[in-house]
C-alpha cells in the first residue's frame, strides 16, 4: 500500500501558483515524510507512487524520459533515493512503474503496452508493471481482456 499524488493533485504543474499543491520533488518528499511521521509506513503503508506530470516536454539525446529541470531539479533518482533512503527506471531504483496511456492513439495501445512490460522485464530488475490498456478498451461481448494488474484507488 502506498500514496499516489494523481488522486490529489492530478497534474498541477503551476508552481508559482499552487506551491503546495504543484508536482514536483518537494511534494514526493513531503509525503514520504508524512507516511513516517504519521504512523502510516508502520501501518505497511510503503510505497509513494509519481504518477503522471514529472517528466521534461523532451526526451534527452538517447531518447530517454527526463524529469522536469524546474519541478525536480534533483532528478529522479536523487527523488527515489530520498523516498527509499538508498534501462532508466531501473537505473532510478524504482520498483513500480504506472504506463498510462494518456495521449496515445489507441491505435498504438496494443504495440506500445507489451513493448514496455518486455522492455521492463529485459532489465533484470523487478518492476512492479501497471498497465493502464485495458481501461482504455472498448468492452465488446466477443473480447477477451488480458490479465493484468489492476489497480482500484479509494480514499481509506
Amino acid at each position: 500500500m502506498g500514496w499516489m499524488s494523481w488522486t490529489q493533485f492530478r497534474c498541477e504543474v503551476n508552481c508559482a501558483k499552487y506551491p503546495n499543491d504543484c508536482i514536483n520533488e518537494k511534494l514526493y518528499q513531503t509525503m514520504a515524510d508524512r507516511l513516517v511521521s504519521d504512523g502510516y509506513l508502520d501501518a505497511g503503508y510503503n510505497r509513494i507512487h509519481v504518477d503522471d506530470c514529472w517528466m521534461a516536454k523532451s526526451r534527452d539525446t538517447n531518447g530517454r524520459l527526463l524529469a522536469d529541470p524546474d519541478r525536480f531539479p534533483s532528478g529522479i533518482k536523487a527523488l527515489a533515493d530520498y523516498v527509499i533512503d538508498a534501462a532508466t527506471f531501473a537505473e532510478w531504483d524504482c520498483d513500480y512503474l504506472k504506463f498510462d496511456g494518456c495521449h496515445m492513439k489507441k491505435e498504438e495501445q496494443h504495440v506500445g503496452y507489451p513493448l514496455m512490460a518486455h522492455a521492463l522485464n529485459g532489465t533484470g530488475r523487478p518492476i512492479m508493471f501497471s498497465c493502464e490498456w485495458p481501461l482504455y478498451l472498448e468492452h465488446e461481448q466477443d473480447q477477451v481482456l488480458p490479465t493484468l494488474l489492476f489497480i482500484y484507488v479509494t480514499n481509506i
